[in-house]
């Protein structure tokens, strides 16, 4: 007899609350806002994972109803999207949550895939978050970009914003990793965070992933092969609606979720 797949679900968390870039998850890009960008290719994962964004803002839920997604409605008071997520996956059964960050308008949905399959086949892991390398020299002093060492188990070790190490910047580019907003968790691990209250570093840094290690949760990853930027500044958002159309793997994207109903 088949053993049943166990089921993963996809969290989108979604605020509006953004300083360095205001209501950015409702910007129009290329005929569609933000949000709606990330869930449609979240839609595309080849396991046929449910959707759902997951937001406490009325605006936010009405867009996204708008174009025909599910959203789960959250209280306000969440520090970051994990939290969010946490409240959320209390009202769904799954055996896993992908977390995908509202603000993700690059996620490749084969990274996606990759993340889920990884997830399927190493049950026994509890929490893989995705990494890439950086793109340049100045990402290990961008502050918008969280950042990583890895232990010898390729799980992460130290988290940060701007490299703590006194190295050479081009020896540092071998050992820093950009940690993406994307990461999967077991069912019953997400749920218990929503238990946990905030913990100190998480909220000095504002680095969600921060919570998971001060409580003793070990942090694996998975690497993928494409650095990807998120929105966090206009200059962002310039870069972004060039490469959409640019770079081809992101032009065949951008064509399919446009098509999508």
């Amino acid at each position: 007899m088949l053993k049943k797949r166990k089921k993963v679900t996809i969290l989108i968390p979604a605020r509006l609350n953004s300083k360095r870039l205001p209501d950015k998850l409702l910007i129009d890009v290329h005929g569609l806002p933000i949000i709606e960008h990330v869930r449609r290719r979240a839609e595309l994962n080849k396991y046929n994972s449910e959707v759902y964004v997951v937001s406490s803002d009325k605006k936010i839920l009405k867009t996204v109803i708008k174009y025909g997604g599910k959203t789960i409605r959250t209280h306000k008071k969440h520090l970051n999207g994990t939290s969010r997520c946490s409240e959320a996956a209390k009202s769904i059964k799954s055996d896993f949550f992908l977390i995908l960050q509202g603000d993700e308008i690059l996620a490749l949905p084969r990274h996606i895939d990759a993340l889920i399959g990884e997830a399927l086949t190493k049950p026994h892991i509890k929490i893989i978050n995705l990494i890439s390398r950086l793109n340049n020299l100045s990402d290990l002093r961008n502050k918008n970009i969280v950042k990583c060492f890895l232990g010898k188990e390729r799980q992460i070790i130290s988290l940060f914003r701007r490299s703590p190490s006194t190295a050479e910047p081009k020896l540092q580019m071998n050992l820093v990793f950009k940690v993406l907003g994307v990461f999967i968790f077991d069912a019953n691990t997400l749920r218990n965070l929503s238990e946990i209250k905030i913990q100190p570093l998480e909220k000095l840094e504002s680095i969600e992933q921060l919570r998971i290690q001060e409580i003793g949760l070990t942090l694996n990853t998975l690497e993928v092969d494409t650095p990807l930027e998120s929105v966090n500044t206009e200059n962002d958002l310039v870069k972004i609606k060039k490469d959409l159309i640019a770079n081809p793997e992101q032009r065949l994207i951008l064509n399919k979720i446009i098509k999508l109903v």
